[in-house]
Parts: C-alpha cells; structure tokens; sequence
C-alpha cells in the first residue's frame, strides 16, 4: 500500500472522566474508508482507544477502571481539525479530505451527563491516619527524554514508562531525519513528540540561561538536552498540569522498585523535597552482541551503585575497578537521575541536578550526595543499559567523533583516562576493531561463575522489570 493511498488520522478523547487526552492514531487505506460514514470510524476508534481510555480515566480519578468510563458513541460529537461539527452519517472524506495526515477529536455532547450516574451511597467516616496519604490519588508524572538513534528500544521504552504510571511521555528528538522513528512515536496515546528544529531553538532563546548556552547548543548533546528539560517542564506545569516531571534518557528506565510510581510520587507530593536524585545501576551484558538489540528485552545483570555495595565486597569490586584500568567500576556516570517537582521555579543546571538562585530543597537516596538531604528509604533507581552491543557503542563513538574533554558550557571536565574518552581515542586512532577490544575487556561479562560471584557479594544484581 502506498503512502499516497492511505490517510494518519490522529483522533484525540477527552471527557469530564478523562482529564488527560487520549490521542490515537488510525491508517486509513482511502479506497475502503472515504466513502464510509463518520459512525463507523467512531465505532473503530473506540474499540481500539478502549484500554488507554480505561487506563486513562482509571488515572484521572484515583480509582479502578469502569466500564462506564467509555463514553458511547451516540453521546460523543465528532469535530475536524478546525473544530467544525461532523455529522455522524457523513463520509469519512469530509474528515479527511483527502490529507495524507487529518486531525479530529471526540468530546461529549452538551447535553451527556458529565459523570456516569450512581446511586447515592452514604459517605464513610474516614479518621486521619498515616497512611493517608499512601491511600491518595497519586499526582500526575511525566518523563522527558532527549533521544537519537532509539529505533530498537524505542516501543520497549514506551510502553515500560506507561506500564510503571506515568501519565505523559515528552519525547525530544534530535535529529529531524529520524522520520520513521517520529512518525513512530506520534502513534502512542499519551506521548507528545517534540523534534528540534527552528522551532524548537526559537522557544530554548525565550528560556533562562539561553544567554550562557547558547553557543554550545550545536555541539553538545547535554547542553540541549538541559534546554529540552527545562522547555518540557515549563510545558509540563502550565499547560498540561503534572505535579512531577523525571529526565532520564533513552538508553534508561525509571525502576520505581514496585508495581508502579503512583507510592513513591504519592510519598514525595506529601513531602519536603522539590527534586530528587535517584542512585542509577548500570547494565552488565553477558553476550557480546555484535548487532543492535533492545536491552530492555535481553540484559537483566546489573552493576549496583556503590552507596549499595557492602564493605566486605571490595575485593569483588575492584576486580570490576580493575576491567576499567582501574579508575572505577561504573564505566560511565555514576551520581544518578533526577525527578523535579512543576511549578517551583526549578531550571537544570546538568542533566543530573535542578537549581534555582535561592536553592530549591533536594533530596536523595544516594550518601554521596553530601549537599542534598539524604532518605534511604525510597528504592526508586535509575537503570542504566550503556552500550550493551558493540553496534550501540559503535555508533556511539561514530556520532560523537573527536569531542572535547570538556562539555556542559565547559562546567563537566572528562579526565582522558575514563572509558569514555578512551573508546574516542581508541575508535579515532585504530578503528572498529581497536573500539571491539575495549568491549570485550570492559562491558561484557561472558563468565557465569563469576557473575555468580558478583551477585552473591552483593556487587551485581539481577533485575527483573515490570512486564510490559
């Protein structure tokens, strides 16, 4: 089927029990749908919108899903882009027009009523306790991510941050030509995608800070990933109404530690913090794949941060310092993610901490961080899958090319002895199979026994994510 014979409708639903919009996307093969009526592509829409609309309300309202939380067809009012009435006999064609991409949206008629009718209960009493606020309804949470080259995790990514609760995904891509992973990504109800463009640098030049940035913008990744958190969060509060926004990228995953999100946030929402900075792990491959692989599907071994390692590990520990040539046993970051509450004023001051000029109250389940207030008890982490093919890390190092040790404005120095800079210079100097060397010693570890070691020290962990 060619392009030119098929319509993208995106229909987005909305009701008084829907708060946050249901957006989804219908191919339309022209020849069999344009002359049909407006009532069958509602009915469609519906059967196929139904779990996000039942995930959607069940969100909005605190509570389980309900059957009455799909609105029927006959009380719904089917409008164009522009926001004129179409009937529900019309053809489709006075939908689309014949576009190759049509918008339409479904809201409930004035005259629906606006929740479903019940029969009045008596209210309970309910006494203050401390689990009130476990028992509340969890606040809404979005996640950006600045994202290129994501092709083989990107619907893995996805749905794992949707199955774990959040209720709105930014996506910020950095390269426009990443056509078919954009088109991709705008099919998912509850994902806004944002790709950079003239646009885009137009709004980052009305953000703060824009005047120390901007000339860094075009060369470092980190720099516009900063900006596309602090647009993404100014959107988040003013416009979508999110209580928490996480920055994590597209090579991680939000690990709550549980079920979902909705306890940990309930916990933060109730509590001091207006950011918080979250212990990452980092992915251990166990086969040394040489094509590009979704991690999230295959890698579970994980390198634990070190606030969790127990003193008597050390020696299994520095056998992992020693794979690195000694300089430490993570081979990238190490001092974790972030999520920040909306509207406090907060900006990024690197990818990995949020500020403000009076200082905003942070907190932390990593000891390292001897500035911000420590709680141990969130078990909420950040799981890093780095490079767990030679592609990915191929790729990588392609991207980046001959890069500066210095990065983030100059404020993030890079000593030459990290994994990082090493695969740049062994990459520039010897190629594909001087890069494939530092793979095989440093990333992958093909020995059972001794993955059997790491996890009975306490040094390595596996970790089973939620089904998605």
């Amino acid at each position: 089927m060619t392009a030119e014979a098929t319509t993208s409708l995106f229909i987005t639903y909305q009701t008084p029990v829907v708060l946050q919009p249901v957006v989804l996307k219908l191919t339309l093969q022209r020849r069999t749908w344009e002359q049909r009526p407006c009532s069958h592509l509602v009915d469609a829409f519906l059967k196929a919108a139904r779990p996000s609309i039942l995930k959607a309300a069940a969100f909005s309202q605190g509570r389980a899903p309900r059957v009455e939380d799909v609105v029927d067809a006959d009380e719904l009012v089917l409008t164009d882009a522009a926001g004129a009435t179409i009937t529900a006999d019309a053809p489709v064609s006075e939908l689309t027009k014949g576009a190759a991409v049509a918008r339409a949206a479904l809201r409930p008629r004035p005259s629906a009523p606006s929740t479903p009718t019940r029969t009045p209960q008596k209210k309970k009493k309910v006494s203050w306790s401390p689990d009130v606020v476990e028992r509340s309804r969890p606040p809404a949470v979005g996640l950006v991510c600045t994202l290129k080259d994501a092709s083989k995790r990107l619907d893995s990514y996805i749905r794992y941050h949707q199955r774990v609760g959040f209720a709105r995904i930014y996506l910020y891509f950095d390269d426009a030509s990443e056509t078919a992973d954009i088109e991709a990504a705008r099919g998912y109800a509850d994902v806004e995608v944002i790709v950079r463009d003239e646009a885009l640098v137009a709004a980052w030049a009305n953000l703060p800070g824009w005047a120390a940035l901007k000339d860094y913008v075009q060369d470092d990744v980190q720099v516009r990933q900063m900006l596309n958190a602090l647009h993404c969060l100014r959107r988040a509060e003013a416009r979508d109404r999110l209580q928490w926004l996480v920055h994590v990228d597209s090579d991680e995953l939000f690990d709550p530690g549980a079920r979902s999100i909705h306890d940990h946030f309930r916990y933060l929402e109730a509590s001091r913090f207006d950011w918080f900075c979250y212990h990452n792990f980092e992915a251990v491959p166990e086969v040394a794949y040489q094509t590009e692989v979704d991690p999230f599907l295959t890698v579970s071994l994980f390198k634990r941060a070190a606030c969790l390692v127990p003193d008597a590990a050390k020696a299994v520990s520095e056998t992992w310092r020693a794979r690195n040539f000694g300089i430490d046993p993570f081979l990238f970051y190490a001092n974790g993610k972030t999520s920040v509450r909306c509207g406090v004023g907060a900006c990024p001051v690197s990818v990995h901490a949020w500020g403000r000029k009076d200082p905003l109250r942070g907190g932390t389940n990593d000891p390292r961080h001897k500035a911000l207030a420590l709680d141990a008890s969130v078990a909420c982490r950040v799981l890093h899958y780095a490079c767990c093919s030679f592609a990915q890390l191929r790729r990588k190092y392609e991207t980046l090319g001959a890069f500066p040790n210095s990065c983030v404005a100059g404020t993030v120095h890079h000593e030459p002895d990290t994994f990082h800079c090493k695969c740049r210079d062994a990459f520039l100097t010897g190629g594909p199979p001087a890069l494939a060397a530092l793979f095989e010693r440093c990333v992958v570890l093909d020995d059972v026994r001794e993955a059997r070691r790491g996890i009975e020290a306490g040094v390595l962990e596996r970790v089973r994510i939620a089904k998605f």
